[in-house]
């Protein structure tokens, strides 16, 4: 069953999307959905192994829970794709034709000027005040862990910075002359920053940068490449994975583990989204004192909203979490929580409104920028979404967006000031050579 689900799954996929070019970040968001949704359903099918581990507690996937697992991947990902799809249509970005030197690329688009100085004006900010916080950051897993939560404003820069970063990487990937060496360039570093932050998400970022460079060649089948790359993408995580979860463990890269792990390692971020919605099947995820109004809400700091509710991710830590510590939590899912607000028949309907809501946001970031950085912005801010959705709540899709679509604005009108400002002064030059002319003749 749940193969069939996988085939409908691509089938639905390519029936929607089938026409867009590879730099939509419909073929991004299909790959992480892959990945939080089936992954660990397939593990389980492959390796007979049906335990798996939620905050080190052992839970038994029974067969009924298993099928029901597979209907509600199906549902749901058929209602967030036609929500995507149908907000998208009509508003795709078109990629630019040139093919510049670096140079090139700076003198005439001022929006990757003002990207740049908005990634040195992020370091600056975060190496001169918030020190402590990224020595605490760069010590392990743990330590980071509790830095976020102690320190928002942190977080934040750090993310921001990151954000700014891969739109950059997009932009140079898509239009430089020497794309290739900044695909590959931008995937190593932001591999190098993921170990650095033990973050996953430079991970996306590092993809993206590379669909990039290879959406120039118009020949290749987004389809077709989407569908080898998650072959790729199942193949590198038995190997890589376990490295990277021992690494966040112990702070040391181990090579001897690739491999050799179970598939409750291998498959272990993408667990608690799973292992969520196994406890919502079982009644165990309760919606009360959550309507869903409150999702659209929850980005206000407590700062402006004192008296701001707990969001449902970090209430459900709370209650499942033996002995919990602050910043201790665990990754939710949408899927468990539309089928707890609207049961089995409206988790379709829960799901398009997430994926309508992404792609909203998506375009409307992409209004605050200019023509060459639309498919950059909606890359990376599309997908990135995407991430926070599939491991949390469409609260957690509210709080991103509006926490990433404010700097692209900033950026956006220091963009137009800019410019305004440059064609305001190149105006007077041509007022002063013309009136100079005048008086010597």
């Amino acid at each position: 069953m749940i193969f069939l689900s996988l085939a409908g799954a691509f089938t639905v996929q390519w029936l929607l999307f089938r026409k867009r070019p590879l730099y939509d970040p419909c073929w991004g968001i299909f790959i992480i959905y892959l990945y939080y949704a089936y992954f660990v359903p397939i593990s389980m099918v492959l390796t007979g192994d049906y335990q798996i581990l939620l905050v080190e507690q052992p839970i038994w996937v029974n067969e009924a829970d298993l099928y029901l697992a597979t209907i509600v991947n199906f549902f749901g990902f058929t209602g967030m794709m036609a929500g995507y799809w149908a907000v998208t249509r009509k508003h795709l970005p078109e990629e630019g034709t040139a093919r510049l030197p670096l140079l090139e690329i700076f003198r005439h688009f001022p929006t990757i000027r003002v990207l740049v100085g908005a990634v040195v004006a992020c370091a600056m900010l975060i190496i001169f005040f918030y020190q402590r916080e990224l020595l605490s950051v760069l010590a392990g897993y743990e330590s980071k862990i509790e830095t976020n939560y102690q320190s928002s404003a942190f977080s934040f820069l750090m993310g921001i910075a990151l954000l700014f970063l891969s739109i950059n990487a997009n932009y140079l990937s898509l239009l430089a002359r020497n794309g290739l060496t900044i695909a590959v360039g931008a995937g190593l570093a932001f591999i190098l920053i993921s170990f650095l932050v033990f973050s996953k998400q430079p991970f996306i970022f590092a993809y993206l940068a590379a669909i990039c460079y290879l959406s120039r060649n118009r020949r290749i089948s987004p389809f077709f490449l989407t569908m080898g790359l998650s072959v790729f993408v199942v193949i590198a995580l038995v190997y890589f994975v376990p490295v990277y979860a021992s690494y966040r463990g112990t702070g040391v890269v181990d090579l001897s583990v690739a491999g050799g792990a179970s598939s409750a390692v291998i498959a272990s971020d993408a667990m608690g989204p799973f292992g969520v919605m196994i406890y919502a099947f079982n009644g165990y995820v309760r919606m009360d004192g959550h309507p869903l109004w409150q999702s659209f809400v929850l980005w206000i700091p407590r700062a402006i909203w004192s008296g701001r509710p707990l969001d449902l991710p970090e209430a459900f830590a709370r209650e499942i979490i033996v002995g919990w510590q602050p910043g201790q939590g665990l990754a939710f899912s949408p899927l468990a929580e539309g089928y707890v607000r609207l049961g089995l028949a409206g988790v379709g309907a829960f799901m398009a409104l997430c994926g309508a809501l992404v792609a909203g946001m998506q375009r409307l970031a992409t209004r605050f920028v200019t023509a060459e950085a639309r498919i950059p912005v909606a890359l990376t801010l599309g997908c990135t979404l995407a991430l926070a959705m599939l491991r949390g709540t469409l609260s957690v899709v509210v709080t991103h967006g509006v926490q990433m679509i404010v700097p692209i604005a900033v950026v956006g009108f220091v963009t137009w000031v800019l410019t305004r400002s440059s064609a305001r002064h190149g105006s007077e030059r041509l007022l002063n050579v013309g009136s100079e002319h005048s008086v010597s003749s």
